[in-house]
């Protein structure tokens, strides 16, 4: 509505620099899509995509994309399909931990510290589903910085813990649904709905 508003009242229909990235809208009820703002100027201008992702290193941006392909993939008309970022530095990949205890987390964390300390410290966060879920995390992880995903959004840490993220969640699906990537839905599982 804003920008049907802008483009109304503008005496310079391209005059407009809009930016933004699709794939990181995160507040319920909000949706975003540079196809939807062609629409408001007659199908101009076609976008630019920036590719290269000077903040963030390879490993990082490699299952960022392929997190974003699977989102493409299971809500197609929520999200700009765009090119796959590439990393300007080389970097490991996450790693990803299905089955594991607190206790090892935090041990995993705290492994990297140089100076021997027994708490986690400012560069180093835990992000949970909910504020429900901050209550629950066990207490070993609640000595540390504890985010939800809308606290933690445009924030940036060394060591990054995404803890039993869809424990809480009011949907009956979860990992089971990476399986319908190829359109083949997991047993027991259903596909989400935006």
């Amino acid at each position: 509505a804003e920008l049907a508003l802008l483009h109304d009242t503008s005496a310079d229909e391209d005059g407009f620099f809009i930016c933004g990235d699709t794939a990181q809208t995160i507040t319920r009820g909000v949706g975003f899509r540079f196809t939807d703002v062609r629409l408001l100027f007659d199908g101009r201008p076609k976008p630019a995509q920036l590719i290269t992702n000077y903040r963030t290193h390879s490993g990082i941006l490699t299952a960022a994309n392929a997190l974003v392909s699977l989102l493409t993939k299971l809500f197609p008309t929520t999200l700009d399909r765009l090119n796959d970022e590439r990393g300007h530095f080389l970097g490991p990949p996450p790693a990803l931990l299905p089955d594991t205890t607190p206790a090892r987390v935090s041990e995993m964390m705290l492994a990297g510290d140089e100076l021997g300390l027994c708490e986690m410290g400012a560069n180093q966060v835990v992000i949970v589903r909910s504020a429900s879920a901050k209550k629950k995390l066990p207490p070993l992880l609640q000595s540390g910085l504890v985010l939800t995903v809308e606290e933690s959004k445009g924030l940036e840490f060394d060591d990054v813990c995404i803890f039993d993220f869809f424990a809480d969640s009011d949907k009956a699906c979860t990992w089971s649904v990476v399986g319908a990537i190829d359109g083949e839905v997991a047993p027991g599982a259903t596909a989400p709905h935006a």
